[in-house]
Formats: structure tokens, C-alpha cells, sequence
């Protein structure tokens, strides 16, 4: 494991939570969250979801096509698709 990494931290993850000129480490921003959220979905999207038939991925999903099928906005599909994370 990485040094600049927390026990429960990957060092794909530490890095993604550090600005690009690296000033500010461990501060999310717009450069780099999506970064953050594809990492936990390669991490966890295949886990069960709380014990249930579905994965972390497809409830994930499921929660914004339901959304997006009752014409939410995109902040609100965005919502629903991050809601455990």
C-alpha cells in the first residue's frame, strides 16, 4: 500500500482526492471526482447490494433509469444514481 494511503483507502483513490497541482491533497473538486466515483465503482459495483439479488452497480443504475423514466432532472438522476456512495 501506497504511504499517502489510509488503511481503508486504495492509492487509485488517495490520488484521485488530490487537486492537480497537488497543493490541496484530499480535497474533492470538479478535476477530479469522477475520477473518485469510477474508482468505486471498479471496486465495489460488483459487490451484493446489502445482501440482495442485485449488485452495488445495478441498483445503482436501476435508481437513476427510474429517475430518468419519470423525467427528472439531471441533478436528480445524478441523485439517485450516487445515493450510496
Amino acid at each position: 500500500m501506497n504511504s499517502s494511503a489510509t488503511p481503508d483507502t486504495e492509492p487509485s483513490v488517495a490520488a484521485a482526492r488530490q487537486d492537480p497541482d497537488k497543493q490541496h491533497p484530499g480535497k474533492l473538486n470538479s478535476n477530479n471526482i469522477v475520477e473518485l466515483i469510477a474508482d468505486i465503482f471498479e471496486r465495489r459495483g460488483a459487490e451484493s447490494y446489502l445482501g440482495e439479488q442485485v449488485t452495488m452497480s445495478e441498483h445503482m443504475l436501476q435508481c437513476a433509469l427510474l429517475a430518468e423514466n419519470e423525467s427528472a432532472g439531471d441533478a436528480l438522476i445524478a441523485a439517485a444514481l450516487l445515493h450510496d456512495i
